[in-house]
């Protein structure tokens, strides 16, 4: 048993050990913190997305050279149309590299488990980016994500990592074109 202070400052009772029964027609389910109700701190669910070890055929380096490289053009893209005093536009070059590198870092974050912001934090900026290389990695890395999908989940899964790579590779080859 513990107090806590209630809408009014009264002193109410709280009991730690209450769990709500379900009502007619709700599925059971368990209910309070780890302990209390039937809920143990081992049966709390694992993440099974979740790996230790990154998927065959595309090591962290490369993804985050990726990452580094996509970030280093869509910066350069948005400082040269700054320059140029146009300013932000739709359909322009930063914006198609800045849709790619939103489009990849969201993949990695997917995969990661982590929000694309905190794998774009503090990354170098590169100078010289080869597009067409990266273009090629980038192609390459979709055939060995969507053929591990297809052996993990044995259909193509849209929305997947794969679809997004796919994605970032069709805009940043849309860059290529157009510049």
């Amino acid at each position: 048993m513990s107090t806590a202070k209630g809408v009014f400052n009264q002193r109410t009772e709280i009991n730690d050990e209450y769990v709500p029964k379900p009502t007619t027609g709700q599925r059971q389910m368990k209910y309070g913190p780890p302990g209390v109700g039937g809920v143990d701190v081992e049966e709390q669910p694992i993440n099974v997305y979740h790996q230790d070890e990154h998927i065959e055929g595309i090591s962290v380096e490369a993804e985050n050279r990726n990452l580094i490289e996509l970030k280093s053009l869509s910066t350069d893209y948005a400082r040269k149309e700054s320059k140029e005093g146009t300013g932000p536009h739709f359909k322009t070059q930063a914006a198609t590299a800045a849709s790619a590198l939103g489009k990849y870092a969201a993949a990695i974050g997917q995969e990661r488990l982590k929000n694309p912001t905190e794998l774009l934090r503090d990354l170098p900026h590169i100078d010289n980016v080869d597009k067409k290389a990266l273009l090629d990695r980038l192609k390459r890395e979709v055939k060995v994500r969507q053929s591990n999908e297809m052996n993990e989940m044995l259909r193509e899964v849209r929305g997947g990592v794969a679809s997004h790579v796919q994605s970032a590779a069709d805009k940043l080859e849309q860059l290529i074109e157009n510049a």
